[in-house]
This record gives structure tokens, C-alpha cells and sequence, in this order.
């Protein structure tokens, strides 16, 4: 199985707002509007032995929208649940040579995982990365700044910069912030 990176274009202050809002009706309408998508990721994760008809993504977006955790050893499932909440407030960023280099994105050095909102994140997949608008030039500079990857010849790394790049630029372009999960 391939690993893969995914960047989304999204709005932090909407997904701050479900945070710990409490809001029912919000929470109907997401829970409405998301079903497939949950239910996907219900499914996907259907060998977890602790996923369950209380445990499970519909939980987790409730528990984001309550603003508690009540499952920390789900925290891979409260940053898939996470990832919809960008996607829905926002667009994926579609790479334009394919797709995002996992090899690359391992290679720059960035900080430990990071979300708009304070979910647990899981010691192994998915990694979260957001970044606010206000800090893109910075995170742009440091993601573009790799000069040579061992093995990687000087046009290939090029065509992966570009990628990151491309993502970058678009989410500088329209103000708005930018998030990479590598799953």
C-alpha cells in the first residue's frame, strides 16, 4: 500500500466555530450532509475492534461540535474526521503533476502535527498539517526551501516543488488557509 499526500484549501474559522459550539443544529446538518463520507470511514476502519454503533465518526464530529474527546484512543478517526471538515469548508488541491510527493513532504521539516481545533492525533496515520493564511509565505518558504534529496535528480525534484508550490499559490491567491494530510 502507497502512502499519500493531500492538501486542501479550506477556512479555519469555520472549523473553529463547530468547535466546542454545541450547536444542534449545525451538527444535524453536518451529520446530514456528511453521511456518506462518514459512513465511509466507518467502514474503511470496519476491522477496529473499537468502533461501534457509539463509537464511531458520527460520534467523533458530535464530539468535535461539543468540543470534548471522549475516545483519545480513536484519535486516527478525529483526524479523518477532521480532513471532511477541511474538504466541506473548502476544496482539495489538485497537484498538477499527479500527485504530492510523500518522499518530499517527509523531508521537509515542519513541526509536529497541527489542526485549527485541539483533536488527538494519532502516533501513526493520519499526519495533520494546517496552515493559517497568515503564516502561508513562511510555510511556503520552508517547504520550497529542500535543495537536494538523495537519489532524486535535480528535475525531478523540481516537478515535486512545483506541486507544493502550486498548493501554496493557490491558497495565497485566495485567502484562504491550507492543510496536508499524509495517509
Amino acid at each position: 500500500m502507497g502512502y499519500y499526500v493531500t492538501g486542501y484549501v479550506t477556512d479555519s474559522a469555520n472549523i473553529k466555530n463547530l468547535y466546542g459550539s454545541k450547536d444542534q443544529e449545525i451538527l444535524t446538518s453536518l451529520l446530514n450532509e456528511l453521511s456518506d463520507s462518514l459512513d465511509e470511514l466507518n467502514d474503511d476502519f470496519d476491522f477496529d475492534d473499537n468502533l461501534n454503533e457509539e463509537k464511531n465518526s458520527q460520534a467523533v464530529l458530535t464530539d468535535i461540535i461539543n468540543g470534548e474527546i471522549r475516545f483519545p484512543e480513536l484519535a486516527y478517526l478525529y483526524g479523518y474526521v477532521y480532513e471532511k471538515l477541511c474538504e466541506y469548508f473548502g476544496e482539495i488541491v489538485d497537484s498538477p503533476n499527479d500527485e504530492f510527493s510523500t518522499n518530499y513532504y517527509w523531508e521537509i521539516p515542519k513541526e509536529t502535527y497541527k489542526a485549527f481545533i485541539p483533536i488527538p492525533f494519532s502516533s501513526d496515520f493520519p499526519e495533520v498539517y494546517s496552515i493559517y493564511a497568515a503564516d502561508l509565505q513562511t510555510e511556503k518558504s520552508k517547504f520550497l526551501a529542500l535543495t537536494e534529496r538523495k537519489g532524486v535528480d535535480s528535475d525531478y525534484l523540481k516537478t515535486e516543488k512545483e506541486d507544493f508550490e502550486f498548493a501554496f499559490n493557490k491558497a495565497i491567491k485566495e485567502n484562504k488557509d491550507l492543510v496536508f494530510f499524509l495517509y
